[in-house]
């Protein structure tokens, strides 16, 4: 496929954008690296969420509230997910501006973005490629203090719905533990040991919602043994598919928002090293709480159509 590349202007940012014969990904380094676009060019579907058709860019008014931003498409949640110590309401990365390597971009098509934390001595890294019809993610977060730190991070997608559309999860998965459950679906998900194959979480979001309802659903699961969860259509055969490394990413936070939050009707598949929003949870004897002192952590993400 060939592949198209340019940088160009939302209002006052700069958006980094790739094409090829199948995708077109939009990035914008400036509000957090927000990957504000993945439309699918076959579908004729853009699969990111936005409150409204305009797809506004702004800078947030408040960093400390994650409403206050213009909420589309994918953030970066790190090092928590709710408000910690002087870490705001989704992390820091979602509402800084991020450095770009310019190399990268000129030379391989590359959009490598760079964060140093403020609170921490914590350098984040994630460089974003487009290939054929899979966006491949790469993420380092190294340490250069000779402290360890509690380190919680989650990709924070806002997918948009359609009917037809179901959440599914591999063999070896299955809901470990919920955050938050309002009883809003027809179907409601149980905590089972293990999710069947080709299991759905998430029916037709046209009849899902109860007579005069509304409600979220906040949960984790285990990833699957091979690594994939998935948004499929079960009429037109779309999908939205994460694949990751369990060793890597253990768990996955799934949201389902059913107008419960804000009045807004979309879902989220969150790829984390841990599976709760709380960093103070991390027990030193889990298999990825803390970065330790002098310490480089590596893992990768792909999503496809």
């Amino acid at each position: 496929m060939t592949l198209g590349k340019s940088i160009n202007k939302n209002g006052d940012f700069d958006v980094y954008h790739l094409k090829n014969d199948r995708l077109v990904v939009e990035v914008v380094p400036e509000l957090g690296a927000k990957i504000t676009s993945i439309f699918d060019k076959k579908a004729n579907r853009e699969w990111l969420w936005a409150p409204d058709a305009s797809r506004k860019l702004f800078r947030s008014k408040d960093k400390s509230t994650y409403e206050a931003s213009s909420l589309l498409g994918i953030d970066e949640c790190c090092p928590s997910v709710v408000s910690w110590q002087n870490y705001p309401d989704h992390g820091e990365l979602w509402s800084r501006a991020w450095d770009v390597d310019p190399s990268k971009w000129v030379e391989q098509s590359i959009v490598e973005t760079i964060f140093n934390f403020e609170g921490i001595p914590v350098t984040f890294t994630r460089s974003l490629e487009l290939v054929e019809n899979t966006l491949l993610l790469n993420y380092e977060a190294q340490n250069g203090s000779d402290r360890s730190f509690p380190f919680l991070w989650c990709i924070h997608p806002l997918i948009q719905i359609r009917a037809g559309d179901q959440i599914q999860l591999g063999e070896g998965s299955g809901w470990t533990h919920f955050t938050g459950l309002l009883n809003c679906l027809d179907d409601e998900p149980q905590l089972t040991e293990k999710n069947p194959v080709g299991s759905s979480i998430l029916i037709d979001p046209n009849t899902t919602i109860k007579q005069g309802v509304a409600g979220y659903l906040k949960g984790f699961v285990k990833t699957p043994d091979d690594g994939v969860c998935k948004v499929k259509n079960a009429l037109t055969d779309e999908e939205l598919r994460f694949e990751m490394v369990p060793e890597q990413l253990p768990s996955i936070g799934i949201w389902i928002n059913r107008g419960g939050w804000n009045g807004f009707h979309h879902i989220g598949i969150e790829p984390t090293t841990y599976p709760n929003d709380f960093p103070e949870r991390i027990d030193e004897e889990d298999d990825h709480p803390m970065l330790a002192a002098k310490e480089t952590k590596n893992w990768s993400l792909r999503i496809s159509v």
